[in-house]
């Protein structure tokens, strides 16, 4: 996640989970952050530059935080973008230059 304005967010959920475990093929990237300032603009520039993704569909969940749907390289994936309101326990961890949440915060957040 080179853009600096993804340098907040981690990979989380499933997803994150299939870069440990290798146990699935997934179509969707579920991003979080702690920070309460999130730069939607910037970020959907960047997703629409860099990764080829044009906004499908756009809403807030207030219960979620804000939500994306894009569709990228003529593909159907799902970006949840989110901002959490808690800190994460762990520091992020990297795997081939992804930032994601450790499987202690994966855990926490599946409850």
């Amino acid at each position: 996640m080179g853009a600096s304005a993804l340098n907040e967010f981690r990979l989380v959920g499933g997803t994150a989970l299939t870069l440990y475990l290798g146990h699935r093929i997934f179509d969707d990237v579920d991003l979080f952050t702690d920070n309460r300032e999130v730069p939607i603009l910037e970020l959907k520039s960047i997703l629409a530059k860099d990764y080829k993704c044009r906004i499908k569909d756009e809403y807030i969940d207030f219960l979620e935080g804000n939500c994306f749907g894009f569709s990228c390289n003529d593909k159907k994936i799902r970006y949840d973008i989110q901002i959490k309101s808690t800190k994460f326990i762990d520091p992020p961890q990297h795997i081939d230059g992804i930032r994601l949440a450790s499987l202690r915060d994966i855990a926490i957040s599946k409850l």
